[in-house]
């Protein structure tokens, strides 16, 4: 049974749980290669946002399992105080994003969603906040 996140990609649906795959990597993937260069994250319920994402790995993408949003700052330089306007993540968004950064690089979201690394899953969330690749 298909939900409103669920995504057909030929022969396999991209669920919930595969954009949390995707988002987990990009946590992994922290400065360098993820999207920590650019955005805090927290997830509902976190009282201030942080730029050290291994620290939150486990409750930001169990929120995305379960269906809550995820929060995120936008952050270019790690050690200014500000940050920059927030956006909410949810795996229906990041569902759309993998759906378009695969449609723009001309492969299946499945395969996308099952070699993704930091720089893939870091294009994939920015394209379900921004509906563009912002940063980098």
């Amino acid at each position: 049974m298909t939900t409103l996140t669920d995504y057909k990609s030929g022969a396999r649906t991209i669920k919930a749980d595969d954009a949390a795959t995707v988002y987990e990597a990009g946590l992994e993937a922290g400065t360098t290669y993820g999207f920590g260069y650019w955005g805090l994250v927290m997830s509902e319920g976190s009282v201030k946002p942080t730029d050290d994402v291994r620290e939150i790995e486990h409750p930001t993408v169990t929120a995305l399992r379960n269906g809550r949003k995820v929060q995120f700052w936008e952050h270019e330089d790690q050690d200014d105080e500000k940050v920059g306007p927030r956006h909410y993540l949810t795996a229906a968004k990041l569902i759309e994003g993998i759906k378009k950064c695969a449609e723009l690089r001309g492969e299946a979201a499945w395969a996308l969603v099952d070699d993704c690394d930091g720089p893939t899953a870091d294009a994939c969330i920015q394209y379900a906040l921004f509906n563009e690749e912002k940063y980098g």
